[in-house]
């Protein structure tokens, strides 16, 4: 399949030069697909958005950079419990030492990570896909999935949010909300009494 090969280019970091044809390739592909499989796409969506999302983090390298904003999040949140509050125990508390800010952005910039670049590219170019999908109740999960994603990385550090994240597929949220809402207030206006006036989700 040829999202395997997407992301297997993506683990070996071999034949990188390829990456954007391949996936090219793929995204063609997959708006057939999943008229084709129907209901199908509802859990390979889940899936998808989850491989997606940890092509972003190196599929769990340690390297990866993300992951290592991640990291820095929860040890200072980790910190701010551990501070001494003048208690008869405190000074056994040992605090963590963080890096400094600037030795932050000089260490942790996603664009050095190699692959980072092609992983947004697959990632929300995916994503925008499915949000042209309107009336398409298989892409929900999908979508839920991404938008999970980007409320945690919205709690990092603000260069990091624009670094980790594709702003293009904004404005196609924003339609894809707009024509949900509508349809789902026009069902509601024609329904007849007792029909469902809102769209139910299958999982």
């Amino acid at each position: 399949m040829i999202y395997i090969k997407a992301h297997g280019i993506l683990i070996t970091k071999e034949s990188l030069e390829t990456f954007d044809a391949t996936t090219n390739d793929y995204l063609r592909q997959l708006d057939p697909h999943i008229s084709r499989v129907s209901a199908k796409w509802g859990y390979q969506g889940i899936y998808i958005a989850v491989i997606n999302i940890s092509s972003l983090f190196s599929h769990g390298e340690d390297s990866a950079v993300l992951r290592k904003h991640f990291d820095i999040k929860f040890r200072r949140e980790i910190e701010a419990l551990t501070q001494p509050q003048d208690g008869p125990n405190d000074d056994k508390i040992g605090l963590i030492t963080l890096p400094s800010e600037e030795d932050l952005t000089r260490q942790l910039d996603l664009l050095t990570q190699p692959t980072f670049a092609h992983a947004l590219h697959i990632t929300f170019s995916t994503f925008s896909l499915t949000l042209q999908r309107v009336e398409d109740k298989n892409v929900f999960p999908h979508i839920h999935c991404l938008l999970v994603f980007l409320t945690r990385v919205s709690s990092l550090n603000y260069d990091c949010v624009l670094k980790s994240v594709s702003l293009a597929w904004i404005p196609t949220f924003v339609k894809y909300i707009s024509s949900l809402l509508l349809m789902t207030a026009f069902r509601r206006a024609f329904s007849k009494p007792g029909e469902p006036q809102t769209i139910q989700l299958v999982w």
